[in-house]
């Protein structure tokens, strides 16, 4: 049966259609707060590519878990990957803002309109400026994550992934 089926003026039948491709959607990550050893983390999964990219802060070494069951899921590791994150837009508010990822070292910073003066930006991404206002800057900065290429047998439809501190 098609998946749509038409009339002059109305569709008659939609039928659901479900994509299962072996990399459609398969890891399902999370971050939340299992326990006292769980590092702020943010895991991020590149189905294309097979690829999970795993930020962490403070950045440390990391195990991950999941929850297959057996040996379904097997994750490579491939080191740690630094990349630069070119123009990135951030909004200032009474002098503080925020970037998208973990912070390693700046590259630029061009202020759109007025400058706030000196950067001050933590690890974790948040940035406070030498003069309190509201701006916005647009800023070039080198991110590092831990990189893993990832492999599953054919039946593993999705599995859960977190970080966890070693030891």
């Amino acid at each position: 049966m098609p998946d749509f089926s038409f009339s002059d003026t109305k569709i008659l039948k939609l039928s659901e259609s479900y994509d299962d491709r072996p990399q459609n959607d398969f890891i399902e990550v999370g971050n939340e707060e299992v326990g006292a050893n769980t590092p702020n983390a943010t895991l991020t999964y590149d189905a294309e590519n097979e690829r999970l990219k795993v930020s962490v802060v403070p950045f440390q070494e990391i195990e991950l878990r999941h929850s297959a069951i057996g040996s379904g899921v097997r994750f490579f590791y491939e080191g740690v990957k630094t990349e630069d994150v070119l123009k990135e837009f951030i909004e200032f508010s009474d002098g503080k803002a925020s970037v998208s990822k973990p912070f390693y070292g700046l590259i630029e910073v061009k202020w759109l309109g007025i400058s706030l003066g000196v950067l001050k930006i933590e690890e974790k991404g948040d940035v406070m400026a030498e003069i309190d206002g509201n701006a916005l800057a647009e800023i070039s900065y080198t991110t590092k994550y831990h990189l893993y290429k990832v492999t599953h047998d054919v039946g593993v439809k999705k599995v859960k992934v977190n970080a966890y501190e070693l030891g």
